[in-house]
């Protein structure tokens, strides 16, 4: 009897195991914002160069109901990051985290200088609003986890 079949078979599961998973991608990817600064101090922060895609509810207009919008974020370390939503019509949005909180947006319309960002964190989600728009960001977009 010979045990080149059975050691075959082991050294094929653990090429199939080793080898990295395929992702299918089913959307373009998102633009990614300048390398982030280093972050030199407290424990190793989290720093992503390219975006962590995913999908949060929104809303644009006060009266309208929530949606899901498409968002990439760009960790920066030290709860530091921009998280920039698409919304569904077209467009986007980019609000800016530091230290593990919304502190700021890119405007993207005349009237933006003047539009406060407010936001309460519930649990584990940031409720963001700037202007009438409104956003659930989870905390591990930016905290990555």
């Amino acid at each position: 009897m010979s045990h080149s079949l059975p050691r075959a078979l082991a050294f094929a599961c653990v090429a199939v195991l080793a080898a990295p998973p395929v992702l299918a991608q089913t959307e373009a990817p998102m633009k990614a914002s300048p390398a982030p600064a280093a972050v030199t101090s407290g424990a190793k922060p989290i720093v992503s160069t390219s975006p962590v895609i995913g999908v949060m509810p929104c809303a644009r207009h006060a009266d309208e109901p929530m949606k899901q919008c498409r968002f990439g974020v760009v960790r920066q370390g030290a709860g530091g990051g921009r998280v920039t939503v698409s919304w569904p019509d077209g467009g986007e949005r980019v609000i800016v985290f530091t230290g593990g909180a919304p502190t700021s947006f890119e405007p993207v319309a005349p009237g933006d200088a003047d539009t406060k960002l407010s936001f309460k964190r519930d649990i584990d989600l940031y409720q963001v609003s700037i202007g009438a728009e409104r956003f659930e960001i989870p905390d591990v977009a930016i905290s990555g986890g």
